[in-house]
C-alpha cells in the first residue's frame, strides 16, 4: 500500500483554494490511479468533485466512495468520506440517506460542526422543526459566535411560530456580523409577517444602503413592495414591483402583486392586465384566479367573479381567501345558505385568524341547539350547556350590525354572555336588558362558560330557525316571505334618547342667526358621513365632502330651478348639514365654508369616534343621515333613523342587492354607483331624490 507523498496533497490543497475545483478534480483523479488506496488521496478527490458543484459530480463521488468502501472496509470510518457522500447525496436531493450519512460523522466525531448543521438544515427543510433546532443548538455549543447558526435557528423558530425569537436570533447574527445579509432578510420578512411594515421597510431599506447591489434583485424589491402595501403608500409600491418585474419578468407573483396594488388604485385595467400575465406565466395561479374574482367584482359583474372564484376553488381548494371571497359574493346576491356555508372559511385567512377567541370551549352551532315545545325556546341538546359567551370577531361597524342576531338567542334557556366593542354596551345594554354584555378587553374567565359563539356565525341561524313551524309559523320561509315573520330582523334594534336627541336638534338649529323660531322648525336637520380610513377600501368608499354636498344643496347645484320651481315657503327651508364623521375632518369641513359658503356643523362636546351612545342621539337629531359605507350608516340604520347609504359598484354584502331581505335595514336606502369609480352620477340620483325629501318633509 502505497501513500501519496505529502507534497502533492499540498499541491492539491492550494489548488482547490484558488477556486479551480474542476482543475483539482483532474489533479486528484490522476492520484487516485496512483495510489488506489491512500483516504486521503480519495478524501481531495470527494471534496474536489463537492466543490466543482456538478450534479454528475455529486453522483460520482457516492460511486467513489461506495466502491472505495468495498474494497477497503476501513474506509467506512474514514469522517470526511462519510461527510462527503451525505453532501453529494443531500445535493442530489435524497435527504433521508443523507442524513443517514451524517448521523455517520457525527458517531465518529461528535464533534463535527459542518456534519451536524447541515443536518439540521435538512430536518429544517423536511419540516422536523424541534430536530433542526437540536442539532443547530450543538452547533452553538461548538461555535459560539457563528451568524449561520443564530439565522437557521431564528428560522427555526419562525416556522415554530415564535417570531420575535426569531428576530432576537436575526439581531445576534448581525450582531456577529453586520453585512450578513441573510439574517437582514430573513429579519425583513419576520417583520413583514408580523403585520409590522414600518420596521420591515427600514430593515429592506438599511440592507441595501450596506450592499447597493441588493438593489437590483427583484426579491428585495417584492419586500420592500409588500411593506409599502401594508403602509399603504400604494404609489411606491406600484413603483417597487414595477422594478421587480423588470428584474424577472416571468415570475407571475410579481405581476400578481402589481395587480393588486393597481386594482386598490383604482387603476382596474392596468390591474385585469397584470393579472392576466400572471395567469399566462402560471395557469394554475389559484390565488390570481381570486383576486381577478374581486376585480370583476368590483366592476360590477358578479357572475364572473363567480366563476374566477370557483375556479380559484377548483384549482386549490384549500384556499380559504377564494372561500371567503365567494361567500361575500353569494351573500351579497342574497344567496345566504350557500354564502354562510363558505363563510366559515373566515377563520382560516391570515385577516380573521388572529382575531379567533383562543379558547377550548366547544363551539355552540345551531345543529346543536332544539326547541323546547312546551314553550317555543331554545336551548342545546347537551343539558350540561347553560352558559354561553358569544363574542365579537371584526370592527365596530360589524357588532352593530351583527348585533342585532342576538334576538335570536333572547328567549332561550341559555345564560349569554357577550363580548362586544365596549363603546357599544351602554347601548346594547339598554336594547337588550337581560343579556350581559362584556367589553372587549376586559379579562374573561372562559372556565366558567361551558360554549361560545362567534356573533358572525349567528347570522346564520335565521335560515335554520325559519324551517321551525313553531317558531315562525310556517314550514319554511323565503326572502320574498321575511316580511310575515314575527321577528322582523331588518327593523331597528337599537335606540336613542329621544329627549336629548330633540335638544340636540335645537341646538343645532339655533346656530344659525337671523332665522325667525318659525322658520328654524322648518329647517331640516342632515347628517353626513363621507369618508372610510379602511386602509384597503376606504378609498373606493369615500366621496369629497364638497362634491357630496356640492351636489345634494339645491342652492349649490340648481339654484336656478330651486327658484323657478319651489313656493315661498319651501325656499324658506333650509338644510342644517351636521357632521357624523368620526375623524378628524375640520380641515375640509372648513374648506368647504370657505370655498361655498356652506356650513357643516361640527357639534361640540360630542366625541363621535368614542363617545357611542352620544353619536346616537346626535344622529336621532337628524330628519334624515345620508353615509358612505361605514359605521355610521350601520348605527344609523339600526337606530331606525331614515338613512340613505351611497355604495361603490360592489360593497359590503349587509347591505342587500334585495332590499326587504332580513339581512338588510328597514330604513336604510341604498344608492349604488352604476360604473366603478363614478360618484357623479349617483350623486345626480340621490340630489334629485333629495330635493323630493325637501319638499315632502
Amino acid at each position: 500500500m502505497t501513500a501519496a507523498p505529502a507534497h502533492l496533497l499540498l499541491k492539491g490543497e492550494k489548488i482547490l483554494e484558488s477556486g479551480e475545483a474542476l482543475a483539482a478534480v483532474e489533479f486528484y483523479k490522476d492520484l487516485t490511479q496512483k495510489f488506489p488506496d491512500d483516504l486521503s488521496v480519495f478524501e481531495g478527490f470527494s471534496k474536489a468533485l463537492c466543490l466543482s458543484e456538478e450534479t454528475s459530480n455529486f453522483a460520482l463521488v457516492t460511486k467513489t466512495i461506495d466502491s472505495l468502501i468495498s474494497r477497503i472496509p476501513s474506509a467506512a470510518r474514514s469522517t470526511q468520506l462519510q461527510f462527503y457522500k451525505a453532501f453529494s447525496l443531500e445535493r442530489c436531493g435524497k435527504l433521508l440517506e443523507a442524513l443517514k450519512n451524517y448521523e455517520i460523522c457525527i458517531f465518529f466525531n461528535p464533534a463535527y460542526f459542518e456534519a451536524l448543521f447541515n443536518q439540521g438544515n435538512i430536518y429544517l427543510e423536511l419540516g422536523k422543526y424541534t430536530q433542526a433546532l437540536a442539532r443547530f443548538e450543538l452547533c452553538s455549543q461548538l461555535k459560539p459566535h457563528d451568524p449561520e447558526v443564530f439565522n437557521n435557528s431564528g428560522v427555526v423558530f419562525d416556522k415554530l411560530g415564535s417570531p420575535l425569537s426569531a428576530i432576537a436570533l436575526f439581531n445576534q447574527a448581525i450582531e456577529v456580523d453586520e453585512h450578513f445579509t441573510k439574517a437582514y432578510l430573513n429579519k425583513a420578512w419576520t417583520l413583514l409577517g408580523l403585520d409590522e411594515a414600518g420596521q420591515a421597510l427600514e430593515v429592506f431599506h438599511s440592507l441595501v444602503l450596506k450592499n447597493p447591489v441588493l438593489a437590483s434583485t427583484s426579491d428585495v424589491n417584492k419586500g420592500i413592495g409588500l411593506a409599502q402595501v401594508h403602509l399603504n403608500r400604494l404609489e411606491e409600491a406600484a413603483a417597487s414591483f414595477t422594478k421587480a418585474v423588470s428584474l424577472d419578468p416571468k415570475n407571475p407573483e410579481h405581476f400578481a402583486n402589481r395587480g393588486n396594488v393597481f386594482k386598490r388604485l383604482g387603476l382596474l385595467e392596468k390591474a385585469f392586465d397584470d393579472f392576466n400575465v400572471a395567469l399566462t406565466l402560471k395557469n394554475d395561479y389559484a390565488l390570481v384566479y381570486s383576486n381577478l374574482g374581486n376585480l370583476f367584482k368590483d366592476l360590477g359583474d358578479p357572475a364572473k367573479a363567480l366563476l374566477n372564484f370557483s375556479k380559484a376553488i377548483e384549482l386549490e381548494p384549500m384556499l380559504a381567501q377564494a372561500h371567503l371571497n365567494k361567500a361575500l359574493l353569494l351573500l351579497g346576491q342574497s344567496e345566504f345558505a350557500a354564502g354562510f356555508e363558505e363563510y366559515e372559511w373566515r377563520w382560516a385567512t391570515k385577516e380573521y385568524a388572529h382575531q379567533y377567541l383562543q379558547t377550548d370551549l366547544p363551539l355552540l352551532k345551531f345543529s346543536d341547539l332544539v326547541l323546547n315545545q312546551k314553550n317555543d325556546s331554545l336551548k342545546a341538546k347537551n343539558a350540561s350547556w347553560k352558559k354561553v359567551i358569544l363574542w365579537n370577531e371584526q370592527g365596530l361597524g360589524d357588532d352593530v350590525y351583527f348585533s342585532r342576531f342576538i334576538g335570536l338567542l333572547q328567549k332561550s334557556e341559555l345564560e349569554l354572555y357577550v363580548r362586544v366593542d365596549p363603546r357599544l354596551c351602554k347601548l346594547l345594554s339598554k336594547a337588550w336588558p337581560s343579556i350581559k354584555f362584556i367589553p372587549e378587553g376586559q379579562q374573561i374567565e372562559l372556565g366558567k362558560f361551558d360554549a361560545h359563539i362567534p356573533i358572525g356565525s349567528l347570522a346564520c341561524y335565521p335560515l335554520w330557525l325559519g324551517s321551525k313551524s313553531c317558531v315562525w309559523g310556517k314550514d319554511s320561509v323565503s326572502d320574498s316571505e321575511s316580511k310575515d315573520m314575527p321577528i322582523k330582523l331588518s327593523r331597528s334594534y337599537l335606540g336613542f334618547d329621544t329627549e336629548e336627541a330633540q335638544i340636540l336638534k335645537k341646538s343645532i338649529l339655533n346656530q344659525i342667526k337671523g332665522v325667525s323660531t318659525a322658520d328654524r322648525q322648518r329647517d331640516l336637520v342632515v347628517g353626513l358621513s363621507w369618508l372610510s380610513t379602511h386602509p384597503i377600501t376606504g378609498s373606493i368608499r369615500s366621496i369629497a365632502l364638497k362634491q357630496l354636498v356640492k351636489q345634494l344643496d339645491p342652492q349649490l347645484s340648481q339654484p336656478e330651478v330651486l327658484e323657478a320651481n319651489l313656493d315661498t315657503s319651501v325656499k324658506l327651508r333650509n338644510i342644517r348639514w351636521v357632521s357624523l364623521q368620526y375623524s378628524n375632518v375640520t380641515e375640509e369641513i372648513d374648506s368647504l365654508a370657505k370655498d361655498c359658503s356652506t356650513v357643516v356643523t361640527e357639534v361640540q362636546g360630542i366625541d363621535l369616534q368614542e363617545d357611542i351612545s352620544s353619536l346616537a342621539n346626535l344622529m336621532g337629531s337628524c330628519d334624515l343621515v345620508i353615509s358612505i359605507d361605514n359605521t355610521t350608516a350601520h348605527l344609523s340604520a339600526a337606530l331606525g333613523v331614515e338613512t340613505w347609504v351611497l355604495l361603490p359598484t360592489a360593497s359590503d354584502w349587509r347591505w342587500q342587492v334585495v332590499t326587504d331581505s332580513i339581512y338588510g335595514y328597514e330604513t336604510a336606502k341604498v344608492y349604488r354607483q352604476l360604473k366603478f369609480g363614478d360618484w357623479e352620477e349617483l350623486l345626480n340620483r340621490v340630489s334629485k331624490d333629495f330635493r323630493a325629501f325637501t319638499v315632502s318633509h
